[in-house]
């Protein structure tokens, strides 16, 4: 097998587990939409739901309290852009089988399980990560790095709401602090989101 025959399948692989593509994101739009994740798994409380499940919680039944029929169905799709909500896909039934298990990580859980999903996010990491601790982080600081990994692509206001939302989401899950002015800090991981990480390690290949 070529290296490109190899690589195709290993990308094949990761699509089937539930990991995204390497662009794009529903970041653009969104954040990691914790509050509306919790309220919706309280809604479907089976881990082994099927999407449709999901699909009828939100857009039918409107479990998430949504205004306008529009609203419940791109909740709906940003929440399947972030999460997959197929437990067909090992990177959501991971999700929920941690879920249930660690309460107190649950922010994270869905930091983690959207990391793998949305490229967005994905690229923020390293900017987030390399900052030191008690170092202030703006939005404009998020823009430059957003424009510096994919130039040009987005405009001033996408790129505006992007690093909103970014920000928004890295201070969720623990590792900035803050309203107006985002503080760096250190998250708090639980033994749950250890283990968690290191299933999605696993299913993107790593080993040792």
């Amino acid at each position: 097998m070529n290296n490109a025959a190899a690589a195709h399948n290993e990308e094949a692989n990761m699509r089937r587990y539930g990991f995204g593509a390497e662009t794009g994101g529903a970041h653009a739009s969104r954040t990691i939409m914790v509050d509306e994740l919790k309220r919706l798994f309280e809604s479907v409380q089976d881990p082994f739901a099927a999407r449709d499940q999901y699909q009828m919680a939100i857009i039918e039944q409107n479990a998430l309290g949504k205004r306008s029929a529009k609203t419940r169905l791109l909740t709906y799709r940003h929440l399947s852009d972030l999460y997959g909500l197929d437990s067909s896909l090992s990177v959501f039934r991971g999700l929920r089988f941690f879920w249930e298990r660690e309460v107190d990580g649950q922010a994270l859980l869905a930091l983690q399980c959207a990391y793998a999903r949305d490229a967005l996010l994905r690229s923020s990491a390293p900017f987030i990560l390399s900052t030191p601790e008690g170092t202030t982080i703006s939005r404009e600081s998020m823009e430059t790095h957003i424009e510096t990994v994919f130039p040009s692509r987005f405009s001033a206001a996408t790129l505006k709401s992007t690093a909103q939302n970014l920000n928004s989401s890295w201070t969720k899950a623990g590792h900035l602090s803050g309203r107006a002015v985002k503080i760096r800090r250190r998250a708090d991981p639980t033994p749950g989101n250890a283990a968690y990480a290191v299933f999605l390690g696993h299913l993107a290949g790593l080993r040792g």
